[in-house]
């Protein structure tokens, strides 16, 4: 088995292990280096069984292939994935991107500073029409602001 296949197998085991994992993978056939990019930034930066994952990955690819190099990085490196050769991710990885057209939203599941809004009667949109299950959320406009049980405001957060 030859590096590529042998990192693919093991990146198909990580995605089992991790379903809310995307990752991406990139030969430079000039540096010699295998990219490896792990998003989300979460599971890359913090959690223990992913850093655990990847060290014992990288110390058998060392023992396995020790005239090659293997890097793993996540979206928000200096260097990036330009020519992917392949993505792979399980059901339960969500893609967030700011450049999405609409954004579908349940009132059941919106968080403010940590509290759940249950009154919707609190929120005015300008444009009553606009904000319906097809139109994109672009288009209108929330005013006003929440009090909680305790007269408190709490105002609307930017995701």
């Amino acid at each position: 088995m030859d590096a590529k296949q042998y990192i693919r197998n093991e990146l198909e085991k990580l995605i089992v292990s991790f379903p809310n994992v995307r990752v991406r993978y990139e030969y430079d056939k000039n540096a010699i280096v295998h990219f490896v990019e792990v998003v989300p930034n979460e599971i890359y930066h913090l959690d223990n069984d992913y850093i655990a994952w990847e060290n014992k990955m990288t110390d058998k690819f060392i023992e396995l292939f020790p005239t090659q190099n293997i890097c793993f990085i996540s979206d928000d490196a200096l260097v990036g994935i330009e020519n992917e050769e392949y993505v792979l991710y399980r059901t339960k990885y969500m893609e967030i991107s700011t450049d999405k057209k609409a954004i579908i939203i349940d009132p059941a599941n919106v968080v403010l500073q940590q509290k759940t809004l249950k009154d919707w009667t609190k929120i005015t949109f300008i444009d009553d029409d606009c904000c319906g299950k097809d139109n994109p959320i672009e288009n209108c406009t929330i005013s006003g602001n929440y009090t909680n049980e305790n007269n408190q405001n709490e105002y609307y957060l930017a995701a």
